[in-house]
């Protein structure tokens, strides 16, 4: 949604461009580290590519849970008759996989935080890959839902000069966490760090000691002259994976591919 005022709040839309170019400098970009000291690598982050006809592709990021398993943002997937995965190792060396996608609609609709077509309580999607991925993968921990007070996002953005733009994107309080149980939260970015670019949508939002929150949805940021692929955002919206994890357990089980961890997970069919 665009609003008339320098502030803009808007949804990261995937992103339709030219397939970009990496560069030697990305490996580096890759390596971001948290807070604790702990490495976060992008073979956990993964890219996904969703063709549009053409040349053309639209550009999200998701996080990787299990060897088949991806959670992203709806929005990225809405109408994504297939999604192709890349995943970057240390070195930057990338494999790809096809995948299928669902997207989250719950039965609860909270018009008032509405964003263009999607809430960001309501912006979670998921990909079954056709076949599996070595580990490392993203760990679901509960636990962790309401037990921190900051967050990094990360993200495989695609800015101006179609580059890949592999790193964690920036830090922020969080200022609110499913506020009236509608399962979702805000970020307030730091002043100075990275822009937050189209593309980044779906990336996780990740504690300092590196466990997944949530997933990335809506930002706001200010606006610098000609509208650019990236923003300097100074606050950002995500779904918490927490409050839909019903579904997103269902779903991967649904689909054959029990989420690991959640194997005996009892799914209510009528939810």
């Amino acid at each position: 949604m665009f609003l008339r005022s320098p502030i803009i709040l808007t949804l990261l839309l995937p992103v339709a461009c030219k397939r970009p170019v990496s560069s030697e400098s990305d490996v580096e970009m890759a390596r971001g580290k948290l807070a604790t000291g702990k490495e976060i690598f992008m073979p956990k982050v993964v890219s996904l590519t969703m063709p549009i006809g053409g040349n053309m592709a639209a550009y999200c990021s998701g996080v990787l849970v299990g060897p088949r398993q991806i959670i992203t943002a709806a929005h990225c997937v809405d109408s994504a008759k297939e999604v192709i995965v890349e995943r970057y190792e240390r070195d930057l060396s990338k494999s790809s996989r096809k995948g299928i996608a669902w997207k989250q609609f719950p039965k609860f609709v909270e018009n008032d935080l509405q964003t263009k077509r999607y809430m960001s309580a309501l912006d979670v999607g998921v990909v079954v890959l056709d076949k599996p991925y070595p580990a490392p993968f993203m760990t679901l921990n509960p636990s962790v839902a309401n037990s921190y007070s900051n967050a990094i996002y990360a993200g495989i953005g695609r800015s101006e000069g179609e580059q890949f733009d592999l790193k964690l994107r920036h830090a922020g309080n969080i200022q609110s966490n499913r506020v009236n149980h509608r399962g979702w939260g805000s970020v307030w970015i730091s002043k100075g760090t990275a822009a937050l670019c189209h593309g980044d949508s779906g990336g996780p939002l990740l504690t300092q000691a590196g466990e997944l929150l949530g997933v990335q949805s809506a930002s706001s940021y200010l606006e610098t002259g000609k509208r650019k692929m990236c923003g300097d955002a100074f606050a950002s919206n995500h779904a918490d994976v927490y409050a839909h994890l019903d579904w997103i357990v269902c779903t991967f089980k649904g689909w054959g591919a029990p989420l690991p961890g959640f194997e005996k997970f009892t799914c209510n069919s009528n939810k």
